[in-house]
């Protein structure tokens, strides 16, 4: 994939989703001071984990503040935001370095795989008004699903599907990556079950599933709970995430990664879209739509048979030669 050029990994810090995000906030409220300090073991080994990743495998900068980001722009050919809800000002936080406030006035800006996830032409604007006008210049513009597309429409904005940036390594390249960095024994065959939400409904068809296939069931969760009855997996990075999805049985998961990564390696596999979190569905469904794989999305019935990759495959291969002509082309090659 690699088209010869220098890489820099803009590790830009905006506070507010920071504390946000990695739950750095403490809450006087009894029982959530509790799950505060039982989550942050848990979060204060995954970020370690994450942090020595991506010491080996990205070398990103330090943190950088909104002028830090623009100067060191300044040197580079080209800017690439993305991917995930970058342009979603309910996740983004409202913050416009996301659309490119500042870099487009310093060096070529494009986005690679930005979503939309729920937000609407009216709600981004509403958020913003100058958002249009920030997009506009943006050397290339790419979303990750076709559902985003739409929006950018009416909001007057051209722009082209690239598919999830976790798609555009084979399965085999991300196995190089993959460890056993923070797990205990993980069984030799296994269902795994990788849940942010923690529906019942999934929970009982790995159960399912693995009693069909007479094995275990793995959970990657972010719960200070433990599931009973299964090897629960908490404080992990990526390289171990990639292992067990690489090696398990079957996977299930409510995750949209969880799909993309079970899809790069070639698993079988279902995926549950949110009860709650609607506005997650969509980029699940159409990840499942696009590569001809419908039949992964959770149904009441329960279905272990094999998923068959060939259009799936094809179709990945396409959009990561598609990809790579657009990157070059943002870059100016």
């Amino acid at each position: 994939m690699s088209l010869g050029c220098d890489c820099e990994v803009l590790n830009y810090s905006n506070k507010e989703l920071d504390d946000r995000e990695l739950g750095t906030c403490f809450s006087f409220n009894p029982s959530d001071a509790v799950r505060y300090f039982l989550r942050r073991g848990f979060e204060r080994q995954r970020l370690n984990s994450f942090s020595r990743f991506a010491k080996r495998n990205l070398s990103p900068t330090g943190k950088l503040d909104k002028q830090a980001l623009i100067d060191r722009a300044k040197s580079l050919d080209c800017v690439l935001i993305g991917s995930d809800q970058v342009f979603n000002p309910r996740v983004n936080g409202h913050d416009p370095v996301f659309l490119g406030e500042g870099i487009a006035e310093v060096t070529k800006v494009a986005s690679y795989a930005a979503s939309l996830g729920d937000a609407t032409a009216e709600s981004i604007l509403a958020c913003d008004e100058g958002a249009a006008d920030r997009l506009a210049k943006f050397t290339g513009l790419s979303v990750r699903e076709p559902s985003s597309m739409e929006v950018l429409s009416e909001m007057g904005l051209e722009s082209v599907f690239m598919p999830d940036p976790t798609l555009l390594l084979t399965g085999d390249d991300w196995s190089a990556l993959a460890s056993d960095d923070g797990l205990d024994t993980i069984p030799q065959s296994y269902v795994l079950l990788y849940t942010l939400n923690s529906e019942q409904k999934l929970v009982d068809r790995a159960r399912k599933i693995a009693s069909e296939l007479g094995v275990p069931v793995v959970c990657i969760h972010y719960n200070t709970k433990k599931f009973p009855g299964m090897i629960n997996v908490r404080g992990i990075g990526p390289a171990a995430f990639l292992k067990l999805v690489s090696e398990a049985s079957f996977v299930c998961t409510d995750s949209f990664h969880g799909a993309c990564f079970s899809m790069n390696f070639n698993k079988s596999f279902v995926v549950k879209t949110s009860d709650s979190a609607v506005q997650s569905n969509v980029r699940i469904t159409d990840l499942l739509a696009r590569y001809g794989i419908e039949g992964c999305l959770y149904r009441d019935e329960v279905v272990t048979s094999a998923v068959d990759y060939g259009h799936a495959n094809q179709t990945l291969s396409h959009d990561r030669d598609t990809a790579r002509a657009f990157i070059a082309r943002c870059i100016g090659l």
